[in-house]
């Protein structure tokens, strides 16, 4: 057996034995898995919320959630497409500079931290990697239509998977040839967002209002503007040590289509107002593949110390960030348990409605920003599910709610950092 495949069935074990570690949830985490669950119900609307999102990666977790309800499985799951994506990184390392490349490009992502962290995390980076490197791997195996197809499930899984479109036809350009390839790439793509096409259209009358709406709420007022170079001033919390291995190897690789596939990405995700780090994450596979290219050119004396160092601290960073998240949410998850099972069939009113959404079949009715909305919508036999360190909780909470005599504090779950309160009327 190759050592590739070795070290890949190793790395399948470690993911699958790790995927129940982290308990925590985060809000787009309960998004997906609210969504997942109207679809099982053939619907995709979560409780009327958030239907914006991408489609392809809740249509994905809803094969599984529709049979198991679990989780665990969900989590499972996610981490063997994290095993794929590995592969696939592999393949392409291989097939661009040959065997030694590609397999440190995948040593070097299945250790880097945020890769390892967010396969544990039901979120779409997993799914996203894996169809962007497959898409890429076909166009290298001159497949153009097909890679078109895969970067079109790329971009239905994260609408930032429309950034494979202007680094593919920038290239072509450059190359001054594969004219009839772009043509073939953009017609398998346009064949693969049919269904979301049509999604649209089911959902909003239009094919675009759902791109529309989260392009809006990514530059709306919801999220404080960065720095245009804030992903520049933060490669190394995104690639941890085998940054010193990329940036040499971005110089070193003289190759078009890996220079093309960091600078666009980067630039792209720069002018965005919403920064964090895990959208430059997704775009990771070819900064990847330069440090893959510069630990090839390590002497032999010297690449051993080195593979040590890249396995240590991609453990230790891994570990430290799980450790920090693995209960996250875990007070609201409580207090919806508690939910159903005192108060089912009542009507929840909270801005953590993608929690509630997921994990209860309670009606749900989102928290007004304004006092007069609320007192128009509130009807005594709801209960209020509030949340304290939702900085979105409107100002008038704390005076007209929590202080309030005229409403009783039913029960609160609080850990270190986070509390969670139910209210009903006195």
């Amino acid at each position: 057996m190759k050592k590739t495949h070795i070290f890949i069935i190793i790395f399948a074990f470690i993911q699958i034995l790790l995927s129940n570690v982290n308990t925590g949830l985060w809000w787009d985490e309960t998004v997906y898995i609210s969504l997942a669950k109207s679809i099982c119900s053939l619907s995709y609307n979560s409780a009327g919320f958030e239907q914006f999102r991408a489609p392809l990666y809740p249509f994905f977790l809803s094969l599984f959630y529709c049979y198991f309800r679990s989780i665990f499985i969900l989590k499972i799951v996610n981490s063997i497409i994290s095993v794929f994506a590995v592969y696939s990184l592999y393949l392409i390392g291989k097939k661009m500079f040959g065997e030694k490349v590609g397999l440190y490009s995948a040593f070097i992502i299945a250790l880097n931290p945020n890769f390892l962290f967010y396969s544990y995390k039901l979120l779409s980076e997993s799914l996203f990697i894996l169809l962007f490197n497959i898409a890429f791997f076909c166009f290298l195996e001159k497949k153009y239509s097909l890679s078109g197809v895969f970067s079109g499930l790329c971009f239905m899984s994260r609408y930032l998977g429309i950034f494979i479109i202007p680094i593919i036809l920038v290239y072509i350009l450059l190359e001054k040839k594969y004219r009839k390839e772009a043509v073939k790439f953009l017609i398998g793509f346009i064949c693969a967002v049919i269904p979301w096409f049509i999604l649209g259209y089911l959902n909003y009358g239009s094919p675009t209002t759902a791109l529309i709406e989260n392009f809006a709420i990514h530059e709306g007022s919801n999220f404080e503007s960065s720095s245009f170079f804030y992903y520049f001033l933060n490669l190394f919390s995104i690639f941890g040590i085998s940054l010193f291995l990329i940036i040499p190897g971005i110089f070193l690789v003289n190759n078009k289509l890996v220079i093309l596939s960091v600078l666009i990405p980067i630039f792209l995700l720069s002018f965005m107002n919403n920064k964090v780090d895990r959208f430059l994450v997704s775009f990771s596979s070819f900064f990847i593949i330069a440090g893959g290219v510069c630990l090839s050119k390590i002497p032999k004396n010297v690449i051993a110390f080195v593979l040590v160092v890249v396995f240590c601290f991609g453990v230790y960073t891994t570990f430290s960030k799980i450790i920090n998240d693995y209960d996250a949410g875990t007070t609201i998850l409580r207090t919806i348990e508690y939910i159903n099972s005192n108060f089912s069939g009542k009507t929840i009113i909270t801005k953590q409605y993608s929690y509630v959404s997921a994990f209860s079949d309670n009606d749900i009715v989102v928290l007004p920003d304004k006092i007069e909305d609320f007192e128009k919508i509130f009807d005594e036999k709801m209960i209020i599910l509030v949340y304290d360190t939702e900085r979105g909780n409107p100002d008038y909470l704390k005076e007209r709610i929590i202080e309030n005599n005229s409403f009783a504090e039913i029960i609160s779950f609080q850990r270190s950092w986070e509390r969670t309160r139910l209210f009903r009327i006195n």
